[in-house]
């Protein structure tokens, strides 16, 4: 042994710090999560289906956990084979289920591993049908894991009127690449032109990257913390065909603030529609932070057009005489502008921003709390029976005119029977530029870390299997592998689990 050798070989290995973890590790997170045992309680049972299995419905589902541990149906088959792997699968899995005995059967029995084929056959059949009610129960489970580290409750720091990080939910889409991309297959003898589709529910989605073909899908993580493996998600879905993940970030908005009554804010990389605004400010109360568009976007020789319009003249006294300000939105928030110059343009003067405040109208509120439980209300009826929001927002501007200061309020919410500009698009609660939107919107990046992580479970970032369905419980076990790993590193903050034996 050579002198460097001996050198390395006597070199002491640097202790693993609290994020480090062996697959033999992630496999018993993965299993033994909150979320894993609220999944392996809405199995169906022999009872349930009049047919029995050649294992425990755990057994199935826990496969499909696992696999994103061992990136491969494949290599979970594999690796499962070992007769220790084996035995820490199965004893997991009885930590997690401790009421069947049907594990504890198949731990002291000589029966061979589970096979790629029994898991691929369950995930075609009887896993199908249940993978709605498996997205619910990781989704209540999800959305509890979030408020026990402290994220989205309605105690937290984080307020309407001032959001902070660990109020908010950042949401983004990410394509996944088919398991067979579309392609041409041309005749060398006729010269016929054949187009093969590789997957029926694929289609072309437009991402900031170009166009991708694939399957598109949406996440919805907590702000967290800023530290590594603080996020939770909270929500995941399929974005059926182009120009509908608006849409589906938007229901799913919706349904996370159900469960999550203390998310303030969401932080979205889209720029949404005035209607999309409205509904998520007026309906949940949720302060939007997203860029917005602009008139004329910028090219090599030509800079950016923000959207700009007149809202109104605000008149003050000021030295015993009326005062007039023209008031304009510019890139979402208030300016003053002055007189026109010579050549047309109109110099523009920023206000201070000051925040946004939002006010709650708590009889509407009443109102649909009563339709929504089938009573009756005693409050009453809207006028006119227009449609009224039950949250109005108004963004605080502070204008200065010599000595004179005022603090000047706007609508942020579009009133159809008073405003004719689009307010909900283009006067933000969190205009960009402002230091709340600097403090809250460079966060949302880091869910384009999380996806790279998912991207780098599969082989060459391609999707294992083909369809939506298979597709979204491969989703499914991916994230549960991410929220298992969370629940993990933050141990010190819950309650502690029962012990596990080490990684081999």
């Amino acid at each position: 042994m050579t002198t460097r050798r001996a050198a390395v070989a006597k070199r002491s290995r640097k202790p693993r710090g609290p994020l480090e973890y062996s697959d033999l590790e992630a496999m018993d997170a993965a299993l033994t999560a909150p979320h894993a045992v609220a999944m392996f309680a809405r199995l169906p049972g022999a009872k349930d289906t009049g047919r029995s299995r050649d294992y425990p419905e755990p057994v199935y589902l826990g496969f499909e956990l696992v696999k994103a541990v061992f990136r491969s149906a494949r290599r979970t088959e594999h690796n499962l084979g070992d007769e220790q792997i084996w035995h820490r699968f199965l004893d997991a899995l009885i930590q997690a289920v401790p009421d069947d005995r049907r594990l504890k059967a198949l731990r002291n029995s000589e029966q061979e591993p589970i096979r790629a084929f029994h898991y691929r056959y369950a995930a075609r059949t009887w896993l199908k049908e249940v993978l709605e009610d498996l997205k619910e129960a990781f989704r209540d489970a999800a959305a509890e894991l979030a408020q026990q580290l402290g994220q989205c409750t309605v105690d937290g720091p984080s307020t309407p009127n001032r959001p902070q990080l660990c109020g908010a939910t950042k949401w983004d889409g990410h394509v996944m690449k088919p398991l067979h991309t579309r392609r041409k297959v041309v005749d060398e003898e006729t010269g016929e032109v054949t187009e093969v589709l590789g997957d029926a529910d694929a289609d072309d989605f437009k991402t900031g990257a170009g166009w991708k073909h694939g399957l598109e899908f949406v996440y919805g993580l907590t702000g967290g913390n800023g530290n590594e493996w603080s996020q939770v998600v909270v929500d995941f879905d399929w974005v059926g065909k182009h120009g509908l993940e608006v849409a589906t970030a938007e229901k799913r908005m919706v349904a996370v603030k159900e469960r999550l009554p203390g998310m303030d804010a969401v932080l979205y990389d889209a720029a949404m529609s005035g209607e999309v605004i409205g509904r998520l400010s007026g309906d949940l109360g949720l302060a939007v932070v997203s860029p917005v568009s602009a008139a004329k976007a910028a090219t090599d020789d030509k800079p950016r057009v923000e959207k700009s319009k007149f809202i109104r003249t605000y008149t003050h006294q000021h030295n015993g005489r009326d005062c007039q300000h023209s008031l304009y939105y510019y890139g979402g928030r208030i300016v003053e502008t002055g007189k026109r110059a010579g050549d047309g343009s109109l110099p523009v003067r920023e206000l201070r921003y000051l925040g946004a405040r939002r006010k709650v109208n708590q009889a509407e509120l009443d109102r649909r709390e009563a339709e929504k439980n089938g009573t009756t209300s005693t409050r009453r009826a809207r006028r006119g029976g227009r449609d009224v929001p039950v949250h109005q927002w108004y963004a605080e501007y502070e204008m200065q005119c010599g000595d004179h200061v005022d603090v000047i309020r706007e609508r942020t919410l579009t009133d159809l029977t008073l405003d004719k500009i689009n307010r909900s698009e283009n006067v933000r609660q969190v205009p960009p530029g402002t230091c709340l939107y600097k403090e809250l919107y460079p966060h949302r990046s880091s869910i384009e870390g999380f996806n790279s992580w998912v991207d780098g479970r599969f082989w060459l970032r391609r999707a294992r299997c083909k369809g939506a369905d298979r597709q979204q419980l491969e989703q499914l076990g991916m994230l549960c592998l991410y929220n298992a790993l969370v629940w993990r590193a933050n141990q010190h903050q819950l309650a502690p689990p029962d012990a596990l034996p080490d990684a081999a």
